[in-house]
């Protein structure tokens, strides 16, 4: 297991989620010992140096992403350079069931029902990385769709408390950059006057259900609501809604999120509930039977 270290909003060091990278670590994960990163690099060609460097930041980021899981540890090596004893730290990469299922279905995270998944995940309340659930699910909620960079700025400062802004580059980068999750068209950046992400405006875009990615709604509400209580089938509305934020991660609002769900209800996933206040939903399949359908109606 690893120990609990105290949470960096910065743990990307300004590197933005390179989807190419992330599936290099997947394609070596399981498949060795404990790696130091220079051995990572060796393996994968992603780059990496003394101090910084993309290996950290991309395995946290798969981690962020519900792909991988790591145990991080420090060995003693002789440096024959310095003639002395060096603390090296070295990860165990290991593929979590969803990321055995991505890798196999699309290794390369090519198709946007895998990019969605990684959107999803990593702005996930239970898994993601805080400053994407705040930014993309939780500000939202009560600042709009369309949000001021000097807002957001000062709603994150708030939350994280910052004595200065923090740098938005790498979200920022998630959603407008090729190598990442730019093809899902989720965030809409307007640059301002300057450089500074004060000067930005946000817009959050709808996703527009499509039929293909019916199981990875499903199996995304599902899987983060047993973050809950694995012990359950029943979930009300407002965990839905308003613990986990499911819907947000979709930018659908309330009315549009119940559509979804009464599509599900008619393909016989759930059973809802509009008898109880709050209304609730009563699971009617497993994760590991949609797990396996993930991509099962991609055309």
């Amino acid at each position: 297991m690893n120990k609990k270290k105290s949470y960096s909003i910065n743990f990307h060091g300004t590197f933005l989620p390179d989807l190419v990278n992330i599936s290099r670590l997947l394609e070596i994960a399981d498949s060795y010992d404990y790696l130091s990163k220079e051995e990572i690099f060796e393996l994968t060609g992603i780059p990496t140096g003394e101090s910084t460097g993309k290996v950290e930041p991309h395995i946290k980021y798969a981690k962020y992403m519900a792909l991988i899981d790591f145990n991080k540890e420090s060995y003693k090596e002789y440096d024959k350079d310095e003639g002395k004893e060096r603390s090296v730290s070295k990860y165990l990469l290991k593929k979590t069931l969803l990321g055995e299922k991505v890798f196999f279905e699309d290794g390369y995270l090519q198709e946007d029902i895998s990019k969605l998944l990684c959107h999803y995940f990593l702005t996930s309340k239970f898994f993601g990385a805080k400053m994407w659930f705040e930014i993309f699910r939780k500000l939202p909620t009560y600042l709009g769709n369309e949000i001021s960079g000097e807002y957001l700025n000062i709603e994150i400062n708030k939350i994280f408390n910052l004595k200065k802004d923090t740098k938005l580059g790498a979200f920022n980068g998630t959603y407008s950059n090729d190598a990442s999750l730019s093809s899902l068209n989720l965030l809409t950046i307007q640059q301002g006057e300057d450089r500074s992400s004060r000067f930005n405006t946000y817009i959050f875009n709808k996703h527009y259900y499509n039929e293909e990615f019916l199981f990875v709604y499903i199996y995304t509400l599902l899987k983060e609501l047993l973050c809950i209580d694995d012990t359950r089938k029943e979930f009300t509305t407002d965990e839905i809604f308003n613990e986990i934020m499911w819907n947000r991660a979709f930018v659908w609002d309330v009315d549009q999120a119940m559509e979804i769900l009464n599509i599900f209800e008619d393909k016989g996933l759930i059973k809802i509930n509009k008898q109880l206040s709050p209304i609730t939903i009563i699971i009617n399949t497993s994760e590991d039977e949609l797990l396996n359908k993930l991509y099962s109606m991609l055309m």
